[in-house]
């Protein structure tokens, strides 16, 4: 066996089990290699040199200050966090509209059923046919547009006095 496979496995019998084999063949070659076994005697000594090291602990200022600064930044995030939701609240459709496009849709409705009934009958096209299309084209447009215009009115501030 060579060196370099020894040193490896003095590394990895500490930290795991070897096998009953390998453990022979390592013991065998301890034996003979004085090189190895003295290498193994350091790695021991120096590895319980470390495990009976005190672990070093921050001092009370340090501790204060990354607390300190911990909570600076959690309040940085939740302030970024309210002002998205706050965002993301202005930039919802709001209910007025959700209203408007129902109603607009079902008078569309019941107004385009008897003209479409005529037009599907006949295959003719009327004045009735020219309005409902109209119509339709009109409420969709405006339907489109309806979000774009209320977040330009309120990116401007604009307040429209009715009365």
């Amino acid at each position: 066996m060579k060196c370099k496979r020894v040193e490896k496995l003095i590394i990895e019998e500490i930290q795991s089990d070897l096998n009953a084999k390998l453990k022979s063949k390592l013991e065998a070659h301890l034996s003979q290699c004085s090189k190895c076994s003295s290498f193994q005697e350091r790695y021991n000594s120096l590895r319980s040199e470390l495990l009976n090291l005190e672990t070093p602990s921050p001092s009370e200022k340090l501790e204060q200050q990354t607390k300190a600064l911990c909570f600076d930044e959690l309040l940085k995030q939740d302030e970024v966090i309210s002002f998205a939701d706050q965002n993301i609240k202005e930039n919802e459709t709001p209910l007025t509209l959700w209203v408007a496009f129902i109603v607009l849709i079902g008078l569309t409705l019941i107004w385009a059923f008897p003209v479409l009934k005529d037009y599907v009958e006949d295959y003719v096209v009327t004045n009735h046919t020219i309005y409902l299309l109209m119509i339709v084209i009109q409420n969709i447009l405006a339907l489109m547009f309806a979000p774009i215009l209320l977040r330009t009115l309120r990116l401007k501030k604009i307040t429209f006095n009715y009365f």
